[in-house]
Protein backbone atom coordinates (compact mmCIF):
# COMPACT_ATOMS: atom_id res chain seq x y z
CA UNK A 1 0.00 0.00 0.00
CA UNK A 2 2.76 2.39 0.91
CA UNK A 3 4.74 1.49 -2.23
CA UNK A 4 1.65 2.07 -4.40
CA UNK A 5 1.10 5.46 -2.80
CA UNK A 6 4.71 6.46 -3.44
CA UNK A 7 4.35 5.39 -7.05
CA UNK A 8 1.25 7.55 -7.50
CA UNK A 9 3.03 10.53 -6.03
CA UNK A 10 6.01 10.02 -8.29
CA UNK A 11 3.79 9.67 -11.34
CA UNK A 12 1.86 12.76 -10.30
CA UNK A 13 5.06 14.75 -9.99
CA UNK A 14 6.22 13.48 -13.37
CA UNK A 15 2.93 14.49 -14.99
CA UNK A 16 3.21 17.95 -13.50
CA UNK A 17 6.72 18.23 -14.86
CA UNK A 18 5.50 17.23 -18.33
CA UNK A 19 2.79 19.87 -18.22
CA UNK A 20 5.29 22.53 -17.21
CA UNK A 21 7.66 21.41 -19.93
CA UNK A 22 4.89 21.48 -22.53
CA UNK A 23 3.85 24.93 -21.37
CA UNK A 24 7.42 26.18 -21.65
CA UNK A 25 7.78 24.89 -25.20
CA UNK A 26 4.34 26.10 -26.32
CA UNK A 27 5.74 29.02 -28.32
CA UNK A 28 9.04 27.49 -29.44
CA UNK A 29 9.45 27.37 -33.24
CA UNK A 30 5.83 28.43 -33.86
CA UNK A 31 5.32 29.34 -37.51
CA UNK A 32 1.52 29.49 -37.69
CA UNK A 33 -1.09 30.88 -35.30
CA UNK A 34 -4.67 29.70 -35.75
CA UNK A 35 -7.19 32.04 -34.15
CA UNK A 36 -10.70 30.82 -33.35
CA UNK A 37 -13.63 32.79 -31.94
CA UNK A 38 -16.62 34.91 -32.89
CA UNK A 39 -14.63 38.13 -33.18
CA UNK A 40 -14.80 41.26 -35.27
CA UNK A 41 -11.99 42.09 -37.65
CA UNK A 42 -10.58 44.69 -35.26
CA UNK A 43 -10.74 42.29 -32.31
CA UNK A 44 -8.95 39.59 -34.32
CA UNK A 45 -6.17 42.03 -35.12
CA UNK A 46 -5.78 42.92 -31.44
CA UNK A 47 -5.44 39.24 -30.51
CA UNK A 48 -2.94 38.63 -33.29
CA UNK A 49 -0.85 41.58 -32.13
CA UNK A 50 -0.94 40.32 -28.53
CA UNK A 51 0.17 36.81 -29.54
CA UNK A 52 2.87 38.19 -31.85
CA UNK A 53 4.31 40.23 -28.98
CA UNK A 54 4.88 37.00 -27.02
CA UNK A 55 6.32 35.09 -29.97
CA UNK A 56 8.78 37.91 -30.65
CA UNK A 57 9.95 38.04 -27.06
CA UNK A 58 13.35 36.36 -26.48
CA UNK A 59 13.64 33.31 -24.27
CA UNK A 60 11.19 30.54 -23.50
CA UNK A 61 7.58 31.69 -23.36
CA UNK A 62 4.74 29.36 -22.52
CA UNK A 63 1.04 29.07 -23.19
CA UNK A 64 0.32 30.85 -19.90
CA UNK A 65 2.22 33.90 -21.16
CA UNK A 66 0.02 34.01 -24.25
CA UNK A 67 -3.12 33.62 -22.14
CA UNK A 68 -2.20 36.44 -19.77
CA UNK A 69 -1.31 38.81 -22.60
CA UNK A 70 -4.55 38.21 -24.51
CA UNK A 71 -6.62 38.41 -21.31
CA UNK A 72 -5.22 41.91 -20.75
CA UNK A 73 -7.47 43.07 -23.60
CA UNK A 74 -10.50 44.65 -21.91
CA UNK A 75 -13.14 42.89 -23.97
CA UNK A 76 -11.75 39.34 -23.63
CA UNK A 77 -13.64 36.92 -21.38
CA UNK A 78 -11.77 33.64 -21.84
CA UNK A 79 -8.62 32.41 -23.64
CA UNK A 80 -7.46 28.88 -24.41
CA UNK A 81 -4.09 28.09 -25.98
CA UNK A 82 -2.97 24.73 -27.44
CA UNK A 83 0.23 23.75 -29.21
CA UNK A 84 -0.41 21.68 -32.36
CA UNK A 85 2.79 20.01 -33.42
CA UNK A 86 4.97 20.53 -35.24
CA UNK A 87 4.71 24.31 -35.55
CA UNK A 88 1.16 25.61 -34.93
CA UNK A 89 -0.33 27.50 -31.99
CA UNK A 90 -4.12 27.31 -31.65
CA UNK A 91 -5.69 30.25 -29.77
CA UNK A 92 -9.41 30.27 -28.91
CA UNK A 93 -10.87 33.54 -27.65
CA UNK A 94 -14.34 34.38 -26.39
CA UNK A 95 -15.30 37.96 -25.72
CA UNK A 96 -17.53 39.56 -23.15
CA UNK A 97 -21.02 40.36 -24.38
CA UNK A 98 -21.65 43.93 -25.47
CA UNK A 99 -24.44 45.22 -23.24
CA UNK A 100 -24.73 48.97 -23.88
CA UNK A 101 -23.52 51.92 -25.88
CA UNK A 102 -21.17 54.23 -24.00
CA UNK A 103 -21.99 57.87 -24.69
CA UNK A 104 -23.86 59.33 -27.62
CA UNK A 105 -21.56 58.24 -30.43
CA UNK A 106 -21.54 54.86 -32.17
CA UNK A 107 -17.91 54.05 -31.48
CA UNK A 108 -17.74 53.07 -27.82
CA UNK A 109 -19.59 50.16 -26.21
CA UNK A 110 -19.70 48.56 -22.78
CA UNK A 111 -19.32 44.88 -22.04
CA UNK A 112 -21.34 43.15 -19.34
CA UNK A 113 -18.34 43.66 -17.07
CA UNK A 114 -18.35 47.42 -17.66
CA UNK A 115 -15.27 47.51 -19.88
CA UNK A 116 -15.19 50.05 -22.71
CA UNK A 117 -14.74 48.62 -26.20
CA UNK A 118 -14.14 50.68 -29.34
CA UNK A 119 -15.61 49.30 -32.56
CA UNK A 120 -14.68 50.71 -35.98
CA UNK A 121 -17.54 51.33 -38.45
CA UNK A 122 -16.92 48.13 -40.39
CA UNK A 123 -17.42 46.03 -37.24
CA UNK A 124 -20.67 47.60 -36.03
CA UNK A 125 -23.68 45.36 -36.29
CA UNK A 126 -26.92 47.32 -36.95
CA UNK A 127 -28.47 45.43 -34.03
CA UNK A 128 -26.10 47.27 -31.69
CA UNK A 129 -28.27 50.35 -32.20
CA UNK A 130 -30.88 48.67 -30.04
CA UNK A 131 -28.62 48.57 -27.00
CA UNK A 132 -29.35 51.02 -24.18
CA UNK A 133 -27.22 54.16 -23.93
CA UNK A 134 -25.17 54.77 -20.79
CA UNK A 135 -23.51 58.08 -20.03
CA UNK A 136 -21.86 59.22 -16.80
CA UNK A 137 -20.30 62.52 -15.76
CA UNK A 138 -18.61 61.17 -12.63
CA UNK A 139 -19.15 57.42 -12.31
CA UNK A 140 -16.90 54.88 -13.99
CA UNK A 141 -18.10 52.67 -16.80
CA UNK A 142 -18.14 49.68 -14.43
CA UNK A 143 -20.29 51.56 -11.90
CA UNK A 144 -22.66 52.68 -14.64
CA UNK A 145 -23.01 49.11 -15.90
CA UNK A 146 -23.73 47.75 -12.43
CA UNK A 147 -26.47 50.35 -11.94
CA UNK A 148 -27.85 49.66 -15.41
CA UNK A 149 -28.06 45.94 -14.62
CA UNK A 150 -29.91 46.64 -11.36
CA UNK A 151 -32.43 49.05 -12.87
CA UNK A 152 -32.98 46.92 -15.95
CA UNK A 153 -33.92 43.94 -13.76
CA UNK A 154 -36.37 46.15 -11.85
CA UNK A 155 -37.83 47.59 -15.06
CA UNK A 156 -38.53 44.15 -16.46
CA UNK A 157 -40.74 43.36 -13.48
CA UNK A 158 -42.99 46.16 -14.73
CA UNK A 159 -42.78 45.13 -18.40
CA UNK A 160 -40.68 48.18 -19.22
CA UNK A 161 -37.38 48.56 -21.00
CA UNK A 162 -34.50 50.73 -19.86
CA UNK A 163 -33.48 52.69 -22.95
CA UNK A 164 -31.04 55.19 -21.49
CA UNK A 165 -29.26 55.85 -18.20
CA UNK A 166 -27.41 59.12 -17.76
CA UNK A 167 -25.65 60.86 -14.91
CA UNK A 168 -25.71 64.66 -15.18
CA UNK A 169 -23.05 67.11 -14.00
CA UNK A 170 -24.70 67.35 -10.57
CA UNK A 171 -24.41 63.59 -10.09
CA UNK A 172 -28.12 62.85 -10.56
CA UNK A 173 -29.09 59.72 -12.47
CA UNK A 174 -31.87 59.92 -15.04
CA UNK A 175 -33.37 56.76 -16.52
CA UNK A 176 -35.32 56.81 -19.77
CA UNK A 177 -38.05 54.20 -20.20
CA UNK A 178 -40.76 53.49 -22.76
CA UNK A 179 -38.66 55.13 -25.45
CA UNK A 180 -38.73 58.71 -24.12
CA UNK A 181 -40.13 59.07 -20.56
CA UNK A 182 -37.44 60.39 -18.20
CA UNK A 183 -37.37 59.22 -14.59
CA UNK A 184 -35.21 61.40 -12.33
CA UNK A 185 -33.68 59.24 -9.58
CA UNK A 186 -31.16 61.57 -7.96
CA UNK A 187 -27.94 60.24 -6.46
CA UNK A 188 -29.06 57.91 -3.66
CA UNK A 189 -31.55 55.11 -3.00
CA UNK A 190 -31.76 54.63 -6.75
CA UNK A 191 -33.27 51.16 -6.73
CA UNK A 192 -35.89 52.13 -4.15
CA UNK A 193 -36.88 55.25 -6.06
CA UNK A 194 -37.13 53.36 -9.33
CA UNK A 195 -39.40 50.77 -7.69
CA UNK A 196 -41.60 53.61 -6.41
CA UNK A 197 -41.93 54.90 -9.96
CA UNK A 198 -42.98 51.43 -11.11
CA UNK A 199 -45.73 51.33 -8.49
CA UNK A 200 -47.09 54.66 -9.73
CA UNK A 201 -46.70 53.51 -13.32
CA UNK A 202 -48.67 50.35 -12.69
CA UNK A 203 -51.45 52.10 -10.74
CA UNK A 204 -51.88 55.26 -12.74
CA UNK A 205 -49.53 55.94 -15.60
CA UNK A 206 -49.47 52.82 -17.73
CA UNK A 207 -52.56 53.74 -19.74
CA UNK A 208 -51.45 57.39 -19.95
CA UNK A 209 -47.75 56.87 -20.63
CA UNK A 210 -47.98 58.57 -24.02
CA UNK A 211 -48.86 61.82 -22.21
CA UNK A 212 -46.03 61.65 -19.65
CA UNK A 213 -42.88 63.66 -20.29
CA UNK A 214 -40.95 63.34 -17.03
CA UNK A 215 -41.29 61.74 -13.62
CA UNK A 216 -39.32 62.95 -10.60
CA UNK A 217 -38.88 60.19 -8.01
CA UNK A 218 -36.59 62.09 -5.63
CA UNK A 219 -39.21 62.18 -2.89
CA UNK A 220 -39.73 59.93 0.10
CA UNK A 221 -43.41 59.15 -0.39
CA UNK A 222 -44.38 60.07 -3.92
CA UNK A 223 -43.35 61.22 -7.36
CA UNK A 224 -43.93 64.28 -9.51
CA UNK A 225 -45.34 63.88 -12.99
CA UNK A 226 -44.80 66.38 -15.77
CA UNK A 227 -47.31 65.95 -18.55
CA UNK A 228 -46.87 66.69 -22.21
CA UNK A 229 -48.64 69.89 -23.06
CA UNK A 230 -51.12 69.77 -25.91
CA UNK A 231 -52.24 73.39 -25.76
CA UNK A 232 -53.55 76.21 -23.50
CA UNK A 233 -56.17 75.00 -21.06
CA UNK A 234 -55.51 71.35 -21.75
CA UNK A 235 -55.65 69.27 -18.53
CA UNK A 236 -52.21 67.96 -19.41
CA UNK A 237 -50.77 71.24 -18.20
CA UNK A 238 -52.41 71.16 -14.78
CA UNK A 239 -50.07 68.73 -13.06
CA UNK A 240 -47.05 70.56 -14.44
CA UNK A 241 -48.15 73.76 -12.63
CA UNK A 242 -48.88 72.11 -9.29
CA UNK A 243 -47.03 73.89 -6.49
CA UNK A 244 -48.62 72.76 -3.22
CA UNK A 245 -46.31 69.92 -2.35
CA UNK A 246 -45.84 70.84 1.32
CA UNK A 247 -49.54 71.35 1.96
CA UNK A 248 -50.34 68.00 0.41
CA UNK A 249 -47.60 66.28 2.38
CA UNK A 250 -49.00 67.72 5.60
CA UNK A 251 -52.45 66.35 4.79
CA UNK A 252 -54.03 69.76 4.13
CA UNK A 253 -56.65 70.22 1.40
CA UNK A 254 -55.23 71.11 -1.99
CA UNK A 255 -57.05 73.64 -4.10
CA UNK A 256 -55.57 73.84 -7.57
CA UNK A 257 -56.76 75.58 -10.72
CA UNK A 258 -58.39 73.01 -12.94
CA UNK A 259 -59.54 70.75 -10.09
CA UNK A 260 -63.19 71.20 -9.14
CA UNK A 261 -62.87 70.15 -5.51
CA UNK A 262 -60.00 70.31 -3.04
CA UNK A 263 -58.42 67.09 -1.84
CA UNK A 264 -59.60 65.88 1.54
CA UNK A 265 -57.07 65.17 4.24
CA UNK A 266 -55.10 62.03 3.46
CA UNK A 267 -56.96 61.33 0.22
CA UNK A 268 -55.09 60.43 -2.99
CA UNK A 269 -54.73 62.87 -5.85
CA UNK A 270 -56.74 62.08 -8.96
CA UNK A 271 -55.69 64.05 -12.02
CA UNK A 272 -58.06 64.74 -14.94
CA UNK A 273 -57.49 62.10 -17.58
CA UNK A 274 -56.12 59.51 -15.17
CA UNK A 275 -58.09 56.39 -14.42
CA UNK A 276 -56.43 55.79 -11.07
CA UNK A 277 -54.78 57.95 -8.39
CA UNK A 278 -51.07 58.57 -8.76
CA UNK A 279 -50.17 57.25 -5.31
CA UNK A 280 -52.69 55.68 -3.00
CA UNK A 281 -52.66 57.78 0.13
CA UNK A 282 -49.29 59.30 -0.75
CA UNK A 283 -48.42 62.92 -1.64
CA UNK A 284 -47.63 64.17 -5.11
CA UNK A 285 -44.47 66.20 -5.47
CA UNK A 286 -43.50 68.39 -8.38
CA UNK A 287 -40.16 68.92 -10.23
CA UNK A 288 -38.34 71.99 -9.06
CA UNK A 289 -39.84 71.97 -5.59
CA UNK A 290 -37.84 71.04 -2.55
CA UNK A 291 -38.66 67.65 -1.15
CA UNK A 292 -41.03 67.75 1.82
Amino acid sequence: MIRALITMLVLGGAALGVLRFANTLATVDVKTVRLEGDLTHAEGQEVQAAVASILARPGFNGASDVVRTVEDLDWVRDVQVRRLWPDMLHVTVSRQTLAARWGDDDELYLTTGGNVVALPPEDRDPLLRRLPVLKASHASSAEAMRLNTLLDEIARTGNLTLDRLEQDDAGNWIATVAGRVEVVLGNSSLGERFRRFLIVHRRALESEIARVARVDARYETGVAVRWLSAGPGDPAQVADRMDSTRALAMGRPLAHPGLRVPLARGKPLAHPGLRAPLAMGKPLAHPGLRAP
